[in-house]
């Protein structure tokens, strides 16, 4: 399984497959998913043989805040940590590490 940063429009059927299975997210329609994946500043997917088991997105200024939505893993991959596999992609992903002082960096989140 890979894991891939800045998902587009291309894989919105996907990602709409995700919410599919979730029961606060189940009725989105493809132009929400779309939606999503374009409003949001970082995105993280899981590719298992090219099909995405698992999602996640951060809407964030890149300074103080950074909000993660939707983390979902397929239902066939759940209980095999991905769930903390996205989260740690998302609070290791460069542009969510913003330097402070003396060289020291911060994670935000």
């Amino acid at each position: 399984m890979e894991v891939y940063f800045d998902l587009n429009e291309s894989h919105a059927t996907q990602v709409l497959s995700l919410f599919k299975e979730t029961w606060w997210a189940n009725e989105r329609t493809l132009v929400e998913a779309t939606a999503c994946i374009e409003g949001s500043q970082i995105t993280v997917g899981i590719f298992n043989n090219n099909e995405l088991v698992g999602f996640a997105r951060v809407v964030t200024d890149f300074i103080y805040k950074a909000i993660i939505f939707d983390v979902i893993v397929s239902k066939q991959q759940q209980g095999k940590g991905l769930g903390k596999k996205l989260i740690a992609a998302v609070k290791s992903h460069p542009r969510l590490i913003v330097p402070i002082s003396d060289n020291k960096c911060t994670t935000h989140g």
